[in-house]
């Protein structure tokens, strides 16, 4: 399918986007004699229509340049970066390209105030000669600007057909995308990092707990008579009530503790269930039988 046909089926108004695709497959032709493309040579118009939206700036669909190619898209994607590289054609890319590509208009906005936030706080981090040396003009970082932007707006883009679209090697999008996530988590972030700071505030109120239970025990260790021991059970107590973790939990800290050899002074009928109880003993016999 020759420029023409794909403008009216794809209906792309720029009027100089056919002569330039014509001029496209011209210079290709040269540089590339038919037959050298193999089963990338029947998607030579097709390619060279979208090089030609692109150098314009005319946003294209990308998944509606393949179906009319001929092609299948792993075979499409590589005669692209193959052509590209021929003709001398620097892959530049867009918000806008990628948002018209993956059918999410609306994250346009999104993905350039995500890059424009990226580069303050990341230039923010650099001395004044390294902010001079700073290149953005990769499209890894709009590819990564708007696959976070996507992510977080529980839209499903595909990774793999950006990345191979645009000529993109994974590695390299993966470090700008970690990196972008770091700096920029108030506008990326996504559940995943909540649970994970969900879960480091439980661990402190168990470092909270064993340090009720360390007190405690040291108190119980120093006194003479029966009375710091009391008090050693009630701080234990009183630091167990503040955290109250579920059984099975108590359960394992209990585990822990014993079989680190951390002694303790509390009354077990009185803080435990009797699943727990007995858990206690059964690890109590073992620590003496191992000891012995």
């Amino acid at each position: 399918m020759d420029a023409k046909h794909l403008q009216a089926r794809l209906r792309v108004e720029h009027p100089k986007v056919v002569l330039k695709a014509e001029e496209l497959v011209r210079l290709s032709t040269t540089r590339c004699p038919p037959g050298t493309l193999r089963q990338g040579e029947l998607c030579r118009q097709a390619v060279c229509f979208e090089l030609a939206c692109n150098m314009l700036g005319t946003p294209v669909n990308h998944g509606a340049i393949v179906l009319h190619s001929g092609v299948k898209e792993p075979v499409y994607n590589k005669s692209l970066a193959l052509m590209q590289k021929l003709l001398g054609i620097k892959n530049r890319v867009s918000a806008k390209d990628l948002c018209v590509q993956f059918g999410c208009v609306r994250l346009e906005q999104t993905t350039q105030q995500v890059l424009s936030q990226y580069k303050e706080r990341y230039l923010r981090g650099l001395s004044p000669a390294d902010r001079m040396a700073a290149d953005f003009s990769r499209p890894t970082f709009v590819a990564a600007a708007f696959f976070l932007a996507a992510r977080k707006a529980k839209l499903r883009v595909d990774k793999g057909a950006m990345l191979a679209r645009h000529n993109i090697p994974a590695a390299d999008f993966a470090s700008v995308a970690t990196s972008m996530t770091e700096l920029c988590f108030d506008a990326v972030g996504t559940e995943a990092k909540k649970r994970k700071a969900d879960s480091i505030k439980t661990n402190r109120e168990l470092l909270d707990l064993q340090q009720g239970f360390d007190e405690g025990g040291s108190g119980a260790s120093s006194a003479d008579d029966g009375s710091d021991g009391e008090g050693a059970v009630h701080a234990g107590e009183k630091a167990l009530a503040k955290t109250q973790p579920p059984p099975p939990l108590l359960a394992a800290q209990l585990t822990f503790s014993l079989l680190f050899g951390f002694e303790r002074q509390l009354s077990a009928p009185q803080l435990y269930d009797a699943s727990t109880c007995s858990l206690l003993g059964k690890l109590e016999k073992r620590k003496e039988g191992g000891h012995r």
